[in-house]
């Protein structure tokens, strides 16, 4: 797959080795361990670059012949949509978001799991590493017993101030008034750090209404974080924005979400109206891929196109069940 890349995507894929590298969560393989009976039975892990038009290049590692190694686990969590719709219904006047820079590779394999290290294959050369990683599969149920705990540590403790804070994996959500918003955000970034969680400083992000702005850019600045207040932010690939709407013939500011359906919707329609006879060569496989992009509805904001998507996928699956019958009576 490296050997398909394109050179600017090589380029990026040394990059990403490299700095995993150079931060010391990935190790070259000395002859000592090389030479050890754990290495031997362990499989290598192929990493490749996951990358498209709207998201970033990013190194995945298949892990699944380690996770086969590594006994069960479950981890309880909030659905995405339950979170967006939490935001929704509360609807605070002050939003920051925040993402845990390299959330997996903060935290260390247990002893506990029998698989020491992972062996990492790249197009650069084999590497071993002693952290969780992304791909593995307790991976989400430790975040949430070490990043999450923290959190709820933080949130239960006497310094935070009013407001409410998710935690999703590696994501942070914290909302309220503005003062407090801040304030919370600035000490749990501080308190996390102190642990190796850090922030992506480019996916750091705060919004307000218009009556907030002047207290939170005080605020900012007095907890000395040099945080601009965006127009939107993204909170799990929908976006969250302050509008005014008239309301008895009053401008009332609120809330929105962009579910970002548009791009979607354009997608499929182009399928069936970019050529007549196109819809009549598409096969079963596309179809569902179609009614999957149609259905999509991350905020649970389009119960009408879930529906759809679920009609489409009903019809062709009877249509094909009908063309099969057919040419059973046509043979004989």
């Amino acid at each position: 797959m490296y050997a398909k890349l394109p050179d600017d995507l090589k380029q990026q894929y040394k990059i990403a080795v490299e700095d995993y590298v150079s931060k010391g969560l990935w190790e070259k393989v000395d002859s000592r361990i090389a030479q050890s009976d754990q290495f031997r039975q362990l499989p290598f892990s192929s990493t490749f670059l996951v990358h498209g038009p709207t998201r970033k290049p990013r190194l995945v590692i298949d892990l699944r012949g380690t996770n086969s190694m590594l006994p069960p686990t479950t981890a309880a969590m909030s659905k995405l949509w339950e979170a967006i719709c939490g935001i929704r219904t509360l609807s605070p006047t002050t939003l920051a978001v925040a993402d845990i820079k390299s959330a997996f590779y903060s935290i260390r394999l247990s002893s506990e799991s029998n698989v020491p290290f992972f062996k990492i294959r790249t197009a650069l050369g084999d590497y071993i590493t002693a952290r969780v990683g992304f791909g593995c599969s307790p991976g989400p149920g430790s975040l949430i017993n070490t990043l999450g705990g923290l959190v709820q540590d933080y949130r239960t403790g006497s310094v935070s101030l009013p407001g409410w804070l998710i935690d999703f994996i590696d994501d942070l959500i914290i909302g309220g008034l503005g003062l407090f918003v801040v304030s919370n955000l600035a000490r749990l970034l501080w308190f996390l750090q102190l642990v190796a969680f850090c922030a992506q400083q480019k996916k750091l992000g705060i919004i307000c209404a218009p009556s907030e702005a002047a207290a939170v850019k005080k605020c900012l600045h007095d907890h000395g974080l040099k945080l601009p207040i965006s127009d939107s932010i993204s909170i799990f690939n929908t976006s969250f924005s302050y509008d005014s709407e008239p309301h008895l013939g009053i401008p009332k500011i609120v809330l929105t979400v962009d579910c970002k359906r548009i791009g979607r919707v354009q997608k499929a329609l182009s399928y069936l109206e970019h050529d007549a006879a196109l819809s009549l060569r598409l096969t079963k496989k596309a179809y569902f891929c179609l009614a999957g992009v149609v259905a999509f509805d991350s905020s649970r904001l389009h119960g009408e196109m879930r529906l759809l998507g679920d009609v489409i996928r009903a019809f062709v699956v009877m249509s094909t069940r009908m063309c099969a019958l057919q040419a059973c009576f046509t043979c004989l």
